[in-house]
């Protein structure tokens, strides 16, 4: 009678996300994805901190090996089809591809638009969790902060700068039509835009905004004009979101002062320490330090793009001689 055979190939793939779940850190949790109808994901990984969450997940694809064969140069080429590569191209959150070695009980990991080759994705030794989850956790914010909400509370400062300039144009002749082209305009509806996403990211209770629609019906009534909004209904809804902007803006401040100066945005923190009437600024420190040969290398890459640009070469020169 012919039955339903389990192959080792099967077996090895269902220990990987098992391998995975114990290689990271106690606090990070990891969701099995495979069958909800992600193609090309398996998983996905949340960063937590002191029991909370900080906002970072990252997609994840899962490949299993019963033994991974080192190159000398100590990576691992994993090939990935190139349909699989492109649709992880379509998401907007990070894909990392983690390779697992079953008989050590061991796992890699790779970003997919970092370490992309020809066949596949190119995955270093080095990568091995849980010894390099610091670098992954600040991988997935290097790339959320392009499209998510660490994106979102970086604009922090510029919704503040925003916000003053609308308040700024208060106290106007009510009657008069706020013109069609008037920047002060466009910057308060892209504060109301942005409200509802800062309340969100900085876990605050939702607002109920009253629509602008509301707004500028309420203009043509008082004005029956063909002004969308006038100076005196724009001087009330500056006073509706006044509070409200306000409790966005000590919110974000107190989360930025909590950040660490080593690893967080320095530009953010200093911010969050001005607008809480702090004296205490911190100095911005490079995490990235190259050594010569990548110095030659940006040099000849700007001079072949044709861009006259101060030599980086004789500046590590210069700095490393002065440290001797």
């Amino acid at each position: 009678m012919e039955l339903p055979h389990r192959n080792k190939q099967h077996e090895i793939g269902e220990l990987g996300a098992a391998i995975v779940r114990r290689r990271l850190p106690k606090e990070w949790v990891y969701r099995d994805l495979e069958g909800k109808g992600d193609y090309g994901i398996d998983g996905e990984i949340e960063v937590f901190e002191e029991g909370h969450p900080v906002g970072l997940s990252c997609l994840v694809q899962v490949r299993s090996h019963q033994t991974i064969r080192w190159t000398a140069e100590d990576d691992y080429r994993q090939s990935v089809d190139v349909t699989t590569r492109n649709y992880w191209r379509l998401r907007s959150s990070p894909v990392v591809l983690v390779i697992c070695d079953v008989s050590a009980d061991a796992a890699w990991w790779a970003f997919a638009d970092q370490s992309e080759v020809a066949s596949g994705v190119r995955v270093s030794a080095s990568n091995a969790l849980p010894r390099s989850a610091a670098a992954l956790r600040q991988g997935i914010g290097d790339r959320l902060s392009i499209v998510g909400p660490q994106a979102i509370l970086a604009a922090v400062p510029l919704f503040e700068g925003n916000w003053l300039q609308v308040c700024e144009c208060t106290d106007r002749d009510g009657f008069m039509g706020v013109e069609d082209d008037d920047l002060v305009l466009l910057l308060a509806k892209v504060i109301y835009a942005q409200i509802p996403y800062l309340r969100y990211v900085l876990a605050l209770p939702p607002e109920a905004l009253i629509p602008w629609a509301v707004w500028s019906e309420k203009a043509q009534l008082l004005n029956s004009t063909h002004y969308e909004m006038y100076w005196g209904v724009f001087d009330e809804i500056v006073d509706y979101l006044r509070p409200i902007v306000v409790e966005i803006l000590e919110a974000a401040a107190k989360r930025f002062v909590a950040e660490d100066p080593s690893s967080g945005d320095i530009t953010l923190i200093n911010w969050a320490q001005r607008r809480l009437g702090t004296n205490l600024t911190f100095g911005y420190s490079s995490t990235f330090r190259g050594d010569l040969h990548f110095w030659k290398e940006f040099d000849s890459l700007l001079r072949a793009r044709g861009l006259r640009a101060a030599s980086a070469v004789r500046a590590f020169e210069f700095q490393r001689d002065r440290r001797r």
